[in-house]
């Protein structure tokens, strides 16, 4: 059984890479880049982390990666959905 854990997480760390680098690409063509203010947005979605605010913090980062998708944020807007 523990063989079967060590193949399920190789597999799935480059899985999960190949998504990430796709849905970034695709996110990328879908909206105007706008690198300042998606930067801006990061940084309030963190501040609203910080203060304890999650839901603000996910709608930010959601606006941040329409902005310039970027896999740090696409991280965070997944770690939003987690939730």
């Amino acid at each position: 059984m523990h063989e079967k854990n060590r193949m399920g997480a190789s597999v799935t760390a480059p899985l999960f890479a190949f998504l990430l680098v796709g849905s970034v690409s695709f996110h990328a063509g879908a909206q105007a880049r706008d690198p300042a203010a998606a930067e801006a947005l990061y940084m309030a979605g963190t501040e609203a982390l910080k203060a304890g605010d999650p839901g603000g913090a996910c709608l930010k980062f959601s606006a941040s990666l329409d902005l310039d998708p970027a896999p740090s944020t696409l991280i965070q807007v997944a770690r939003c959905e987690e939730r």
